[in-house]
């Protein structure tokens, strides 16, 4: 019937696995104003976990040299306290190793059993490293049914090249010295 059809749309177009790598290396920690950097990433972060619903599924993991899963992917079930955990994470160390970020989201997202598989990639323009390969890790990972989206925090030297890897990830992007984020990507 139509009305089945319609439902088992809705139900289709709910199914989504996202992972959002927040760089949180020290450069993380610069002022924007009254915040820092990380503060308005993590706001973001939060902000994207609220619009998620209970059929979706969202992993989040601070980046530096090193990735950890703040939230190991599973499903939205308590979006307050998923912004909670996601606020709470303070400025690490290094810079964000942004082929490291990378690897883990895809291979989280892997193992997801969803119709939609997005990574979304919060990096600071001035302080991103190791992106050397990431564009053919987006692509592949794009014809594996992953889009990538990136959001730049400042207008450095790295920004365009984040440009490019969100572009070829199909996905957003996003870029500026605040961040004013109420979408869902």
């Amino acid at each position: 019937s139509p009305l089945s059809f319609d439902l088992k749309q809705e139900r289709r177009r709910a199914s989504l696995a996202e992972v959002i790598s927040i760089d949180y290396s020290g450069s993380m920690g610069a002022k924007v104003g009254s915040d820092t950097k990380l503060d308005l990433a993590n706001e973001a972060s939060a902000r994207s976990a609220s619009l998620l619903g209970p059929g979706d599924r969202l992993g989040v993991a601070h980046v530096d040299t090193k990735n950890s899963w703040t939230v190991p992917i599973g499903p939205v079930s308590d979006p307050k306290l998923l912004g909670s955990k996601i606020r709470a994470v303070g400025v690490g160390g290094g810079g964000i190793y942004v082929d490291l970020a990378l690897d883990e989201a895809y291979a989280g997202l892997a193992k997801e059993t969803v119709n939609l598989k997005h990574v979304l990639l919060f990096a600071d323009g001035s302080d991103a490293e190791r992106m050397g390969g990431c564009r053919a890790k987006v692509g592949d990972a794009l014809e594996r049914g992953i889009t990538t989206s990136v959001v730049a925090l400042g207008k450095g030297s790295d920004v365009p090249e984040l440009e490019v890897l969100a572009r070829i990830g199909g996905g957003k992007v996003g870029i500026g010295d605040f961040l004013a984020y109420d979408q869902r990507f």
